[in-house]
């Protein structure tokens, strides 16, 4: 059907020149929706040699078999004609040039291997030549010879022919489109090696209807040169005078558009699905990830209430999430936390034995976990043993006292009141004063009377605890006051000792202010480290999205929070993304700078009607936007791509 509604007519010449036998063969076939044509010249040592005649025939075979014109087709056809000469029982190895064309009526493509040439001809001028596989024309292209082709001792040096056993690597051409008037001339080295490319320029420019009249005409050139040595000759005219004209092609173009439209809406409607679902499951794990850190910087600060929270909830997303490794880490910090919390409120209630047992099994957990808080459950479990010990002296003092050693009592009490003081351990320091007073009680009872010189010492006493408290040296206005309160009660001044215990629950009043003070500092180092996590995760998030102005943004706000708290370590580490974040956005600048520049450039050639270069330009700043993630733009230059290709056709069909 395509054949019948087209017009493609052959000539061809081919002789033996001054050789004995011509080694060169030319054939075709046609049939109704395909044609292929081929050319080939042998290349052989001996006078007589079948390989061209077998290598078109073999083509030709391959093409009846399974008529195509796709890229494999053409490469399948030239690859099993290579294969046959291979594999040819024959005294002499078959080889040869080639060059193949096939067309559907409409369109063409060729393959070449060798030095057989092709040039194809629109509207008077030369649109389309092959180049030959040898070392010759490698020199050629790279600069390094200056000598013809046509002239050059390395023009049969050949790295690609048919009958080659190993890497063989025929040319195969893109798809191009044919037009009415097109003509295709194929031909062999007995040609190129006389006529020079302009001599055949000048005679398809004048070609009429009839390609015998230019082979005819080509072949008299040749021979009114009379070549000392004319090697074989062959060459082939196709003219195609008419291409083939779908009638259903607007339907066609029609059905595939509706087609291609509904492909893209289920592409778009999956993509953008499976886009969400993915990009909502590395947002929740960026989220796990930023959770994770604050548990961490809770637990630097200390703050294992806080911590133990968002490890619970961090412990969930990572099991939602399926992300395994990191649920198993999660859960080790978790059960840490969860000792260390325990442990706390125990300590809280003055059950300190249970305490040290719990800090103890959190430090068990901590060694799987990372040794998370291990710095912290050393510390706690010296502090809970501190605290029994104290306990402990308290109890023997208090059996000294029963067996009447008031000496041996006084100093276990001092004891345990200077280690309930060291340990900060108020409840166990009120005690071993309350055991203190009772002892001095005891001591009172024993001296029978008052010494007015002592009393007058601690006055002196209480004056001077008085005057260290006001200064804040709370440790030495609490040693005026214990020895205030001692000689009370070695005087049995009831006053007196009023006086020291009033001067200690003031001394203890401001002890304990002064806690609370440091108590709310912490928590409120321990929350500022919070949000300046948050702002990096923030950060991370939006450099992550490709958003890296916003990262920028955070990235400072980070850094300003950790400096202020003087963790430098972690403002380095933000100034290390921040420095980054500005590179990126400084480059994204760049290219979107360029991207415009581009399009800029595009509009400028296609206002011109340059519209190949347009066209290119166009292709070059879709490209920079994408690179940019600007879709939105990228989707207008392939508007502006399909602009500029319908003037380009528009143009053209004028042209004709």
């Amino acid at each position: 059907m395509r054949k019948s509604n087209s017009d493609f007519r052959t000539a061809f010449a081919s002789e033996a020149g001054s050789q004995l036998v011509n080694n060169d063969y030319f054939a075709f076939v046609e049939l109704d929706d395909y044609a292929c044509y081929v050319i080939a010249s042998g290349i052989t040592d001996f006078k007589e040699s079948v390989g061209a005649k077998r290598a078109v025939e073999n083509i030709l075979l391959s093409f009846q078999e399974q008529p195509g014109i796709s890229k494999m087709a053409l490469k399948r056809y030239l690859q099993d004609a290579n294969d046959r000469l291979v594999a040819s029982a024959s005294r002499e190895k078959l080889r040869a040039s080639v060059v193949v064309v096939v067309t559907d009526y409409e369109k063409m493509r060729y393959g070449a291997a060798g030095n057989a040439r092709l040039r194809m001809y629109r509207q008077g001028r030369m649109k389309l030549q092959s180049k030959d596989q040898s070392l010759a024309q490698d020199l050629m292209d790279q600069g390094k010879a200056v000598t013809p082709v046509a002239r050059s001792r390395e023009r049969d040096n050949l790295y690609s022919y048919l009958g080659k056993r190993d890497d063989f690597e025929p040319f195969i051409s893109p798809q191009m489109k044919l037009m009415d008037a097109d003509i295709i001339s194929l031909y062999t080295a007995g040609i190129w090696e006389n006529v020079d490319e302009g001599e055949l320029d000048d005679v398809f420019v004048d070609a009429t209807n009839e390609p015998q009249e230019s082979v005819d005409y080509v072949e008299e050139l040749l021979l009114s040169r009379q070549p000392k040595e004319l090697r074989n000759y062959t060459i082939a005219s196709i003219f195609v005078n008419k291409v083939y004209s779908d009638p259903e092609r607007a339907r066609k173009r029609r059905r595939r558009i509706r087609i291609a439209i509904a492909a893209a809406i289920l592409f778009i409607m999956v993509g953008g699905f499976l886009f969400y679902r993915y990009h909502a499951h590395q947002t929740a794990v960026r989220e796990m990830y930023a959770q994770e850190r604050r548990v961490l910087a809770y637990c630097s600060a200390e703050n294992f209430v806080r911590a133990q929270k968002e490890c619970d909830d961090c412990v969930q997303k990572a099991a939602k999430l399926e992300e395994n490794s990191e649920a198993e880490k999660l859960e080790s910090y978790q059960q840490t936390i969860d000792a260390i919390v325990q442990g706390d409120d125990s300590f809280r209630d003055k059950d300190f034995e249970t305490a040290y047992d719990r800090f103890q099994s959190a430090k068990e957990l901590s060694r799987q976990a990372d040794m998370l808080g291990s710095d912290y459950i050393d510390r706690r479990i010296h502090q809970a043993g501190e605290h029994l010990s104290v306990d402990d002296l308290i109890t023997l003092g208090d059996h000294a006292l029963a067996s009447g050693d008031l000496d041996k009592a006084e100093d276990y009490y001092f004891q345990a009141r200077d280690k309930a003081e060291w340990q900060h351990y108020d409840e166990g320091k009120k005690r071993a004063l309350e055991a203190l007073n009772k002892l001095y009680d005891a001591k009172a009872k024993q001296l029978g009377k008052q010494d007015e010189a002592s009393k007058a010492l601690m006055q002196a006493a209480i004056s001077k605890g008085d005057s260290l408290l006001s200064a804040g040296d709370y440790k030495g206005a609490e040693a005026a006051y214990l020895e205030a309160r001692r000689m009370a009660a070695q005087l049995g001044d009831k006053g007196g000792r009023d006086q020291s215990m009033s001067g200690l629950e003031n001394l203890h009043k401001a002890q304990g202010d002064a806690q609370k003070d440091m108590q709310q500092k912490a928590e409120e180092k321990a929350n500022a480290f919070g949000a300046a996590a948050v702002a990096e995760t923030n950060g991370d998030r939006a450099a992550a999205n490709g958003d890296y102005s916003g990262a920028v943004a955070y990235y400072n706000s980070a850094y300003g929070k950790y400096a202020a708290l003087h963790e430098y370590g972690e403002a380095s580490n933000v100034s290390d993304k921040l420095a980054n974040a500005q590179a990126k956005l400084q480059a994204m600048t760049e290219q979107q700078e360029n991207a415009r520049s581009l399009e800029d450039k595009a509009q400028n050639l296609y206002g011109a009607h340059d519209y190949e270069n347009a066209k290119q330009a166009a292709a070059q700043a879709k490209a920079a936007y994408q690179q940019c993630g600007n879709s939105q733009k990228a989707s207008e230059m392939d508007s502006l791509i399909a602009a500029i290709t319908a003037d380009e056709a528009i143009d053209g069909g004028e042209a004709q």
